[in-house]
């Protein structure tokens, strides 16, 4: 398991609740878009207008909300690398030449 392509046991779930969130921003506003879309069509008999819009709306939050998780995502992995290489850096420091003489 020391190998470096090895995933631990947490960041599997690491990877599965990103799933989750990124899943979610996709299906959460299109559900809800469709249910109100519908709503509003039968209450003004504007069908299917209103519908398409605020599932045009929808997707225009999906996407925000989607780009903002992956960002965040990005920053946290790009820090936790910049992290580990900082700590074998200095895990495997090589003696220089002043300490060698």
């Amino acid at each position: 398991m020391g190998k470096e392509g090895e995933l631990k046991k947490s960041e599997y779930g690491d990877i599965f609740l990103l799933f989750i969130r990124l899943s979610g921003w996709i299906v959460g506003p299109i559900i809800i878009a469709v249910l109100v879309g519908i709503w509003l069509d039968n209450r003004y008999e504007t069908s299917p207008w209103l519908l398409l819009t605020t599932v045009g709306i929808s997707f225009f939050v999906s996407m925000v909300g989607l780009v903002k998780e992956t960002l965040k995502e990005y920053k946290n992995i790009e820090s936790s690398l910049i992290e580990k290489k900082g700590s074998t850096k200095l895990d495997n420091k090589e003696p220089s030449e002043e300490e060698g003489k």
